[in-house]
């Protein structure tokens, strides 16, 4: 189960992922 921040967190990697292609 995630967090709200936990969730907020991952959203953020995710967009670094994604900038980082």
């Amino acid at each position: 189960m995630l967090g709200p921040h936990e969730r907020r967190e991952l959203a953020d990697i995710e967009r670094r992922f994604a900038e980082s292609d």
